[in-house]
Formats: structure tokens, sequence, C-alpha cells
């Protein structure tokens, strides 16, 4: 079933003033336009309009943007109605003049309040973005005189289009009021879990010989694909082959005499205890026989992987003897991870406020949070460690592929607290000689430069102080474009804008 969305989560009406007005060939100042912003969950409606003049005609140009990933709307019709006086105007159209952008032209009749409102339909369902509050002037003397009254100072403003926000990584979000607390760094471990990590060793004496030239650290292996063989040949007292041989003829000269003796048993011309020394010498010989044909080779041992997983640590070279019991590789699967961070005394009265976990592989700029990995806390040692006056946090993530074992990741714990603070994602802000920015939406193509002041970070998320309110639309992805094009000096909202 198709869904039906009406409504809107803020409005934004910004009458664009000084600074923003085109000179055209003709020497004559280009109309001043209304700008109009709607959110909904799915879509940002971004549209610029002439004044709404009772019998006289007015053009719009109408951006629409997915909230999802802040790219154009596909080409579908669209429609738009201007509902005022009780009258109503409408027009559709069919073919955008790019993808996300549409022009629509309207007369409305009647002056007075209205309702401007957007319809069209996707794939995924029918939408309604509705602009409440429109007015609509009696005159264009009446019209202008209000648009002239709304100018805005936008000296410390960048403009950054609709169609380059479209072509790059960009987002815009609210502030967020979160519990957020203080954050204990530390340095993590990386480990592979138990039982994703397996050490082959040498089952006897003898010259390590590589199954090829590929064997290395780090190669990919598969389950039973032969590795390396451990030989005894040339070796006076490692023979394999010999020892396979004794042991087989043991075995085939017990179970020989066994049989014989079941014989005379069944006849009474043996004692019961006689037959069962027999059994137990060829049972013995039997199993003897059996592991030797079975784990070895006449050249040798056969030493294959356990799993399939890549050889993490190469513990022997080619050619080299290894003793019986010496490892000889580890083969590991590296599903799961084990990191172990030392946290310093002085937060140990914290343990019970761990409520958020965030990890940076070292080096590396990627942030994880523990649920992105599917990882969990498995413990928060009770007492110290003697070497270095420190107690273990330890996690288990699912290996992303930037973890390492044997390395390092730098390890935020974000603690509980009863008070909630204002943050912005750590993309969001900027920092400059020092000093702290967040490029704050004034429209979607005009965006004010305003200095904060950050307090505490996760790595994912800065809490800020000072020079946010919670209504203050940020740049959460893309502000360094912005920063850019604001360097560039260009300010020209209509920059790329089809008329």
């Amino acid at each position: 079933m198709k869904k039906y969305l009406i409504g809107f989560v803020s409005l934004f009406l910004i009458f664009l003033g000084c600074g923003h007005r085109h000179e055209q060939e003709t020497g004559h100042a280009e109309p001043e336009k209304i700008q109009y912003t709607v959110y909904s969950a799915d879509w940002e409606l971004f549209a610029e309009a002439d004044p709404f003049i009772a019998g006289e005609k007015a053009q719009i140009l109408a951006h629409f943007t997915r909230m999802a990933d802040f790219k154009p709307l596909s080409p579908v019709p669209v429609s738009v109605t201007l509902k005022s006086g009780g009258r109503e105007n409408g027009q559709i159209s069919g073919v955008p003049v790019r993808d996300g952008i549409y022009t629509f032209e309207l007369t409305p009749e009647i002056a007075g309040g209205g309702v401007l409102s957007f319809h069209f339909q996707t794939g995924e369902g029918e939408y309604n973005l509705e602009v409440p509050d429109v007015q609509v002037f009696a005159s264009e003397e009446e019209g202008h005189a209000t648009v002239h009254q709304k100018e805005e100072d936008n000296t410390n403003c960048t403009v950054f289009t609709k169609e380059q926000s479209w072509k790059s990584n960009f987002a815009t979000g609210l502030p967020e009021k979160l519990a957020f607390g203080s954050v204990i760094r530390s340095i993590a471990r990386v480990e592979p879990a138990p039982g994703d990590e397996m050490v082959i060793s040498a089952k006897t004496n003898g010259m390590v010989l590589f199954a090829g030239n590929s064997l290395t650290s780090g190669a990919a292996v598969s389950k039973g694909q032969f590795l390396m063989t451990i030989s005894g040949n040339g070796l006076a007292e490692e023979n394999i082959g010999l020892k396979i041989e004794e042991a087989r003829n043991n075995f085939q000269q017990s179970e020989a005499d066994f049989e014989r003796k079941t014989k005379l048993a069944g006849e009474k011309l043996i004692p019961e205890k006689e037959l069962q020394e027999s059994k137990a010498h060829y049972l013995n010989s039997k199993a003897v026989y059996e592991n030797l044909r079975d784990n070895f080779r006449r050249d040798g041992q056969t030493v294959v992987s356990p799993m399939t997983g890549f050889i993490r640590k190469l513990l022997v070279q080619n050619g080299e003897y290894a003793a019986t019991g010496q490892p000889l590789l580890v083969v590991s699967k590296d599903n799961s991870l084990v990191l172990t961070a030392d946290v310093l005394q002085k937060y140990h009265q914290e343990i019970g406020k761990m409520n958020g976990f965030t990890l940076r592989p070292l080096p590396g700029n990627k942030t994880f949070s523990l649920e992105e990995l599917n990882g969990r806390l498995l413990s928060v040692g009770g007492s110290l460690n003697s070497a270095n006056g420190m107690f273990p946090v330890t996690l288990q993530v699912s290996n992303s592929g930037e973890f390492i074992p044997g390395g390092l990741v730098e390890l935020l714990i974000r603690c509980k607290t009863d008070r909630e603070q204002l943050t912005i994602p750590v993309e969001a802000l900027m920092e400059e000689q020092g000093l702290y920015y967040v490029f704050v939406q004034r429209s979607p193509e005009l965006f004010e430069r305003r200095e904060i002041i950050p307090g505490a970070s996760d790595g994912l998320r800065v809490v800020i102080i000072s020079g946010l309110q919670e209504g203050d639309r940020v740049i959460t992805k893309g502000a360094v474009l912005v920063k850019l094009a604001k360097a560039s000096g260009a300010l020209d909202p209509h920059a790329g804008h089809v008329h």
C-alpha cells in the first residue's frame, strides 16, 4: 500500500534582500524573490517565487531533495496549487528543468493569506508538501514594500547551491539533546576472539618443507588446505616412513596373533587371560598404526589448515628443523575481535555509568560506534593490573576490516548523566586558528558561519556549550566544501539556476 504524507516539520520564509539582486543586461534589477523552505520526514522543499500579487503571474522555482541521502528528486510529474481567498489556482509540471528542479507559473485571484501545496508521487509513496501562511498582496507596491521590510544582513554568509550540494557528500541536520556525560579516553589492544584463532604445532621432529612459495604471513587459506610437511627423511632417528612401516608390521603381526589365539581359546586350549593380553596388544598396535597413517605420510607429517581464514603468524622457515610440540603457524578467521583497554584508576567509580563506546583504528580517521560493529561489552576488571595500576575494559566486535589483530585502537567511553546537552556530529565542527565554528543554514542555499564553544566529544558527536540553539539547522556533511566556497568569495544564490 502506498503511503501518503501531508505536513511539514519546520517552515522558514526568508526574503532575499540586499546583495542578492541580479542586474540584467538592461541595467534593471531583477525583482526580489521570496524563499520558502519546508521539511517533512522524507523531503526538503526549497522554492523561490515572485511575490504573489492578485491578478498577476508569479514564477516559482522549486527544488526537491530527498532527506535520506540529500540527492534530487528523480523526474516525476509535480503539481502545485495555491489556495487563497476561497479560490484555488494550480499547475502541473510534467518534466523538470533539471533533476530535482521544477518551474511553475501561477496567477492568484484574490489577496489574502493562503496555502501553497506541492504534490508528487514516487515508487515509495505519495507526498504533499504544504507551505502555510503564504501572503497574496493586493498590489505590486504592497508586495515589494513587504519584501524590503524583511531584508536581512548576509555579510557573514556563504552561498552553496542545491546543484552543488547534490553533487557532493552533503547533509544538514538539527542539533540533538542527549544525556551526554564525561568521556574517558584510552588505547585498546586488538586480538582475535577465542575460537577464531588456532595454533598448529609439529607432531614429530623433522625438517619443515613448505607446500609452495605462497606460504607467507597474511596469505589466505581454506579448510583442509595442505600447507607443509615435517619430514624426517635423511635423519638417523626421525624417519617417519620407517616408523609407519614398523607400526604397520606390528599391527599386522598382533592382528594375526589375536585371531589365532581367539580360535585356540574357543577350543579351550589357552587360558582366557592369554587371550585378553593378545587382544590388548592388538588394539594398542592398531591405534599406533592408524594414528601414524592418518596424520603422517611416509615423507613426514602433513600439516593442513584447520579452518578457512588467513595465516596470521608464520613461526618457522622453509627448511628449518622443528621439534615435536613446536608451534609452526597461527591460522585465524578474525570474524570477531577482542579489544582490551587499560583505564586509569581514577575512573573506576564511573564503571556503572558507561553507556556508549566509540572506536577509532590507529592510525586512521574513521570512527565507529560499538553498535555499528555489532559489538558488546564483555567485562570490566574488578581489580587493578599490578603491572600498570589500571583496570581492564574488554569489548568484542565484528571485524569490519578496519582493525588489525595486534594493532591498537583509540577507545572513547561515554558516561551517563542526568543532564541533557546539545550535540552535533563531529563532522559538522570546523576549526581555524584555534576557533571553532559551524555553518548554520539561513536557507538551503545560504549558510552563516557561526562561532561556537565545543565541549566533550566521543568521536561521533560533540557537545555545544554555546553558540547554537535547538532549532538551528547546521551542515553535518560537506562543511569543508562550504568553507572552500566561502574562501572563493562567491555570493550568488542563483548560481547555476535555470530561470
